[in-house]
């Protein structure tokens, strides 16, 4: 899988790799998150479908769990007031 953000070739080669890594930490927890709900994945979980190591996931994935907690939670007020 080839997840790169959008500005990252004008970077150096370490910035690079966190914003790869990064993308690819937050596209795993998304696809768990939908899959399995987000209490039933642990940061050891996304980091192996992440193909990153813990150390590298939990670094990521605090704030990410945060941004993804509250779209939830928009998405459920949204679903609540269309119905």
């Amino acid at each position: 899988m080839t997840t790169e953000s959008p500005g990252a070739a004008k970077l150096d080669g370490r910035a690079r790799r966190r914003l790869t890594a990064m993308a690819r930490i937050q596209a795993a927890a998304l696809d768990l998150f939908e899959a399995q709900g987000f209490d039933q994945v642990s940061i050891e979980v996304v980091a192996r479908a992440a193909e990153v190591g813990p150390p590298t996931s939990s670094d990521h994935l605090p704030l990410f769990a945060t941004l993804a907690r509250a779209r939830a939670t928009e998405a459920r007020e949204g679903a609540t007031r269309a119905s």
